[in-house]
């Protein structure tokens, strides 16, 4: 299930993989794979991604669909881990991308409805 909403454009100086958490990267209007769930997440890649360096866009809102990095359950509030895929959100600090639509097992794509806090 996915029905994207705010879609923008970034630079990225890394090829990011489809279907991936980003945040703010070096610059004004570049990304970066996320990494830590201390990070600002700020949207997904779309099911293309990015080349090496280059133009990349970011789905910000709505619900998308992201790569399961955990088992994950429905209704579960959602992070990041260290290759960009989303988990399930342990502790009361971590930032959150949004909130699993769906149960699935880790590796899968898992549709997220965005909520960033």
């Amino acid at each position: 299930m996915q029905n994207m909403g705010l879609i923008k454009t970034f630079q990225t100086d890394a090829a990011i993989e489809p279907r991936k958490v980003v945040t703010f990267g070096a610059g004004d209007r570049k990304v970066v794979k996320a990494s830590a769930v201390n990070q600002a997440l700020i949207g997904v890649t779309n099911d293309i991604g990015s080349e090496k360096t280059g133009r990349v866009d970011i789905i910000m809102s709505g619900i998308v669909l992201v790569t399961a990095g955990a088992a994950i359950t429905r209704g579960q509030r959602l992070t990041v881990n260290v290759d960009g895929n989303v988990v399930p959100s342990t502790e009361a600090t971590d930032r959150i991308l949004g909130i699993s639509m769906e149960s699935v097992d880790s590796g899968t794509v898992v549709s997220v409805m965005l909520a960033q806090a």
